[in-house]
């Protein structure tokens, strides 16, 4: 019996070092990509689904979107947003969604955990650690980063190099969704049951001091970019919108950080793919906006 115990716990040590050896090699391979943007691209949009869908850098050519679907909290946003900062000295503009999503997800949740750590992980330093390896599911997501990372290893293994774009953290969307009218509809059973309830429509959310909001601003500040909190095109913003809940936040903590709320912007109905995102018939419109008019809205921050 002591030798079949003995045999397991040395079986179990060695998958263990095996294990551990796996994720060292996947957290050094997955840290040579390269973040490296073409030097005629000097503005970085980032942040969740709004942006991601609403800013085509294919026309924005200034541009290169890396917004991704899910990535609510600012924590992984400013983790890749050193990251992009630090390999391109050439950027000077940084478009960061704005919105209600955001400011109510300051932590991060365990399905963030989950979804993202894999590929988050290799960005982060020894504050973001410290805080994720108090959570029992952040040692549970470390078991499968490299399973996870199976195809970006292949890559390496391929090409000999990977770049951002080999991680999937983030690029233009093209929506092709027209679901506008099931969403207005589900919308306003959600206004009707709120009337009826007599409840408040912000009950249930928190609103959590800006941190890493904050972090990005700092970071911004000392790499001598410009920040512009970017709120992107909605259906009927007045009806659907939370424009006061956004504003009360930004006067409590946003002061004096640059805001461009483009929640309004006129846009037919077919450009819509639902109520708060753009699919690629409104992303073509709106960006051809900011690139038409760019010298109007946009001021470089100075090199």
């Amino acid at each position: 019996m002591k030798r079949f115990i003995a045999g397991i716990a040395v079986f179990m040590s060695i998958v263990a070092v095996l294990l551990f050896g796996l994720i060292i090699c996947t957290f050094l391979i997955v840290s040579k990509a390269s973040f490296a943007m073409p030097k005629d691209r000097h503005i970085v949009v980032i942040g969740n689904s709004h942006t991601e869908c609403a800013i085509d850098d294919s026309i924005f050519i200034r541009s290169v979107n890396f917004s991704q679907r899910g990535v609510s909290p600012y924590l992984l946003t400013y983790v890749k947003l050193k990251k992009i900062l630090e390999e391109n000295v050439h950027v000077n503009t940084v478009l960061l969604s704005f919105d209600r999503v955001k400011i109510t997800a300051e932590e991060l949740s365990d399905n963030d955990i989950r979804n993202f750590l894999h590929t988050y992980f290799f960005m982060m330093a020894h504050e973001e650690y410290a805080l994720l390896l108090k959570r029992p599911i952040t040692w549970k997501a470390l078991l499968i980063i490299p399973a996870k990372n199976i195809e970006t290893i292949v890559r390496f293994v391929i090409k000999g190099r990977i770049s951002y774009r080999d991680l999937n953290i983030g690029k233009y969307r093209k929506l092709d969704r027209d679901k506008l009218e099931q969403a207005i509809e589900l919308a306003e059973a959600t206004i009707e049951n709120r009337i009826n309830t007599n409840s408040d429509e912000s009950s249930g959310s928190s609103f959590y001091p800006p941190s890493y909001l904050q972090k990005i601003i700092g970071l911004c500040k000392e790499k001598n970019v410009e920040l512009i909190l970017f709120n992107s095109p909605t259906y009927r913003p007045d009806r659907y919108g939370n424009k006061e809940q956004l504003m009360d936040y930004y006067n409590t903590y946003l002061r004096g950080t640059r805001y461009m709320d483009f929640s309004a912007f006129p846009l037919p109905e077919y450009g819509y793919g639902d109520i708060g995102h753009l699919n690629y018939k409104g992303a073509e419109i709106f960006s051809r906006y900011l690139r038409d008019n760019y010298g109007e809205l946009f001021t470089p921050a100075p090199r």
